[in-house]
């Protein structure tokens, strides 16, 4: 009976009674109403009675407040005029209280806002894989040192995963968000104007510090000002505006980075990579500036039982989604989170500790994440994740550095009168090793491009260094495999809800190892953009799914703490396989591929043990 909705009818014009089926209806006031067999009647309104429609136990504390016996099959009970709200007077926890808040004006101003502080990790991770092959001769770089800038991002963003989330967890998710994002833009302006690579090398591993803060607090962020009915929307969203900002990028270096101009200043000298990277640095000083706006998040508010605090929250975000005034949020009273797991957590952090008694109660609020029951969830998260971020960015990272290697192939064929001779993937990307001739000729075509507009530099102690030539279809190439994955990731919000998380990972991570194994055989630019489109749309799939999964399985104590840790796992294998990549390529071209491969097979094998996560409420 609980389970059914209640309705109720007005009276009809005139004030005389009326009945409907079980229910008699008397000028504005619903008597004798039975929630069983009343179902021929409307909703008094939908804003009124919202909460009923939600769930069972929403509809139960419901009738509860409004002094209702729910174990008889008709009962009285009388419903205020329209306009007006049914006050819960019992404590009600976050679920419930946050869906009274509906979904609005505020949300959409959130998820606005959100879009940059979402997209930051992913720029800081990908500025360097975009100017690799123009900077290469101002930087002195080779491919090991593409791989270590590629790399070295990650690197900070691993250095950062513990104390961003233990920080977070702590002292909450709004302040240290707007300080971490501010503190990220401002050095990677600051990276924008380096002459060396080991300065290069330096302000990027910050970046990485810096942008580990926004990756592990934001989607908690986000997550917690909504309800169980629109959170998996709200963080496969994330994923969308990941794969904007993908577009994005080579967008931009479509503009920029086809240029080869100049301008000497007394102190340096700036080229189109300078610009593209200050432009970078854009996103993190806006999502600084809006967020400073929004509240913390009511969810934390409650975990540490600072309830008046999550209320006026609550009121606010009621009061623009709905337009009613905040003194009519029906929920006056919330559940103490902190009695219902006997803990205190306020009282440990009343007083100073020392640097050994921080390290203790660091060690204290980690410790369940290592215990049972969440110590089998947390290493099977971990190792999914890293397959995921090893497979996905050691291709994405290099991929304009592969389809700039794949258009000097194609340009030397031309130079010597041979297009139209198709050739696989490997082929191509190996064709300075296999053919001097090929080679020779596409680095004359690019000194004297360079020489033109005086960009070709001296490496010290050695001839002209020459630069790689910068041709469109590179970044158009890159624009149609990153919108593929966002397109992929926008059907993917609808299949979420339909088929869960679990089993969206696992046939995500089955195609994409199918199509890493598949582009090995393509032969032509177009057949190799499309298997490394699908690919990528399908790893970028199951590694927005895996976001979701770890706020939907963790609580919230321990919600940011396991998204630092497994992002860390993530980044740390995505360091790995940028560091590697130029090592395997050298053994062979065929062998970085093999190893994503198997990447993504032992993802999706270890994804069929996730537990399921569909329309399951936040702990």
């Amino acid at each position: 009976m609980a389970s059914s909705k209640l309705f109720a009818n007005h009276a009809e014009r005139g004030g005389h009674a009326a009945r409907r089926g079980a229910c008699h209806v008397s000028r504005g006031v619903c008597v004798c109403v039975s929630v069983a067999r009343c179902r021929a009647g409307r909703p008094q309104s939908a804003q009124h009675l919202r909460s009923l429609r939600h769930t069972s136990a929403a509809l139960t504390t419901h009738l509860r407040a409004m002094k209702i016996d729910t174990k008889r099959g008709t009962f009285d009970v009388t419903v205020p005029p329209k306009g007006t709200q049914t006050v819960i007077d019992e404590p009600v926890d976050f679920e419930t209280a946050i869906a009274q808040t509906g979904f609005g004006r505020f949300n959409y101003m959130l998820m606005a806002a959100g879009f940059f502080s979402t997209i930051v990790c992913l720029i800081d991770t990908t500025t360097m894989s975009y100017i690799l092959p123009l900077a290469q001769c101002d930087l002195g770089l080779t491919d090991l040192s593409k791989g270590a800038l590629n790399a070295i991002t990650y690197a900070g963003l691993i250095s950062g995963s513990f104390v961003w989330g233990f920080l977070s967890d702590t002292l909450g998710r709004h302040r240290l968000l707007v300080i971490s994002v501010l503190l990220d833009g401002t050095i990677a302006l600051c990276s924008a104007f380096s002459t060396s690579l080991w300065l290069m090398l330096l302000l990027r591993y910050l970046n990485g510090c810096m942008s580990c803060g926004a990756l592990c607090i934001n989607f908690s962020f986000l997550a917690e000002f909504h309800g169980a009915q629109y959170r998996n929307r709200c963080v496969m969203t994330t994923g969308i505006y990941v794969g904007i900002a993908q577009v994005a990028l080579p967008a931009i270096g479509l503009g920029l980075l086809t240029e080869t101009w100049e301008y000497e200043t007394s102190v340096l000298t700036l080229r189109p990579w300078n610009v593209f990277v200050m432009m970078c640095s854009v996103p993190s000083l806006a999502s600084g500036l809006l967020i400073s706006f929004f509240p913390e998040t009511p969810k934390f508010l409650m975990a540490h039982g600072r309830n008046e605090e999550a209320l006026a929250v609550m009121r606010k975000i009621y009061a623009l989604n709905t337009g009613n005034s905040p003194d009519t949020f029906p929920v006056r009273r919330l559940v103490d989170e902190i009695a219902q797991r006997k803990t205190s957590l306020s009282s440990a952090a009343s007083s100073p500790k020392s640097v050994l008694e921080s390290a203790r109660a660091g060690w204290r609020q980690i410790r369940p994440l290592f215990s049972m029951p969440h110590l089998p969830y947390a290493l099977l998260v971990f190792s999914v994740q890293a397959c995921c971020l090893l497979s996905l960015n050691t291709v994405r990272l290099w991929l304009p550095q592969i389809f700039t290697t794949m258009e000097e192939f194609y340009e030397a064929q031309r130079l010597l009168g041979l297009e139209g001779e198709d050739a696989y993937m490997c082929e191509a990307l190996t064709f300075r090793e296999r053919n001097a001739t090929l080679a020779a000729a596409v680095a004359s075509a690019a000194f004297d491009t360079a020489s033109g507009n005086g960009t070709a530099v001296a490496s010290a102690g050695t001839a002209a260094c020459v630069p790689a030539l910068t041709s469109p279809n590179i970044y158009t190439n890159s624009m149609i495999v990153c919108a593929s994955a966002t397109f992929a990731i926008f059907i993917s919000t609808t299949l979420v809800n339909i088929i869960g998380y679990r089993l969206l990972i696992i046939i995500s991570a089955l195609v994409s190892a199918a199509f890493s194994v598949l582009v090995l055989w393509s032969v032509g630019s177009a057949a190799t953009l499309a298997l490394l489109t699908l690919y990528l749309a399908t790893v970028n799939v199951y590694g927005a799914c895996m976001i979701g999964v770890v706020v939907a399985i963790f609580p919230t104590t321990l919600r940011t703490m396991a998204m630092s840790l497994t992002m860390m796992c993530g980044f740390i294998a995505a360091l790995f396989g940028n560091l590697i990549y130029p090592v395997l390529m050298a053994v062979g071209c065929e062998t970085p591929f093999y190893v994503v491969t198997a990447c993504n097979l032992g993802a999706g094998l270890l994804s069929i043990l996730l537990p399921s996560t569909k329309g399951r409420a936040l702990a």
